[in-house]
């Protein structure tokens, strides 16, 4: 049986009825009974496969269709799964696709794309951070790192002069970071992503 979650909506008020759809046999059903509660219902198709999601909405009565948003991923939803479900109306919600369904629209897959290509660059941005987090952190590390060894290494020099455990231990402590910061960076480095950054900040570098 599907889940039927209530959700208090802060941003536009009211309350959103999500049914999580993982019964192809008692979806008609359970579509039924969330709609005797909600004006809008939005479906998560995410649990079904293409087929069954196809399957589904076409057992959904015509004259309901206009009060059911499809919920699917981005990774779930392709331009060829559009027209089979008739999708007339699609946004971006959190990160995911919502469909309004009914008869086919034509403009759709056109928004389809421009909409997939914003959240593919949205999600690059995303790890573009990341990675540069990893970096200053990195780069952190390593100044820590070398004020710590100067300082740990002139006292080992120092004739006469007691050693200081704390500093030591300190010292271990971030070297072992400091290696650890540096293999995360490393394997960054080495990945597309990674090699892309670089080369942006490189030209950035030489202007």
């Amino acid at each position: 049986m599907s889940r039927l979650i209530r959700v208090t909506d802060l941003g536009y008020g009211g309350t959103r009825h999500i049914l999580e759809a993982d019964n192809l046999a008692a979806f008609v059903k359970d579509v039924s009974t969330a709609l005797g509660e909600a004006d809008t219902l939005h479906i998560d198709v995410d649990g079904l496969t293409h087929e069954e999601i196809i399957t589904a909405v076409r057992q959904i009565p015509p004259a309901e269709m206009t009060r059911i948003r499809i919920v699917i991923s981005p990774e779930h939803l392709g331009e060829p799964l559009l027209e089979p479900l008739g999708a007339n109306g699609i946004a971006v919600r959190d990160g995911r696709f919502t469909l309004g369904i009914g008869e086919s629209d034509p403009a759709v897959k056109e928004r389809f794309r421009i909409l997939a290509h914003n959240l593919r660059l949205k999600n690059k941005t995303y790890e573009m951070e990341i990675i540069e987090s990893l970096l200053t952190d990195a780069g952190a590390e390593n100044r820590k790192y070398r004020e710590l060894k100067s300082r740990y290494d002139n006292l080992k020099a120092a004739s006469g002069v007691k050693h200081d455990e704390d500093l030591a231990r300190r010292y271990l402590d971030v070297m072992d970071k400091y290696k650890q910061a540096l293999d995360r960076l490393d394997h960054l480095r080495k990945s597309k992503l990674g090699r892309l950054q670089m080369a942006y900040w490189n030209r950035k570098g030489k202007h």
